[in-house]
């Protein structure tokens, strides 16, 4: 396995934010993919924005992504 691969549509999103992709580079692996798996599991187009809106605002506050954010959505 090589490193984890970031859909080019989030990793555009963060690196508009170039606080919250410096500081999503410095999650664990297990976080980030924690955070990829989440916003990439809905099936819906829109739910996927609005996912990745919600983490990029966490990772700015070095938020790690919760149980509770994942069961609320």
């Amino acid at each position: 396995n090589g490193p984890l691969e970031i859909p080019e549509e989030f990793l555009l999103c963060l690196k508009d934010e170039p606080a919250a992709y410096n500081i999503f580079l410095r999650y664990t692996e297990s976080e980030q993919k924690a955070y990829i798996d989440w916003i990439y599991g809905s099936k819906k187009p829109d739910t996927r924005v609005e996912r990745i809106v919600k983490s990029i605002e966490k990772i700015s506050k070095e938020q790690r992504l919760s149980e509770k954010d994942i069961s609320s959505s």
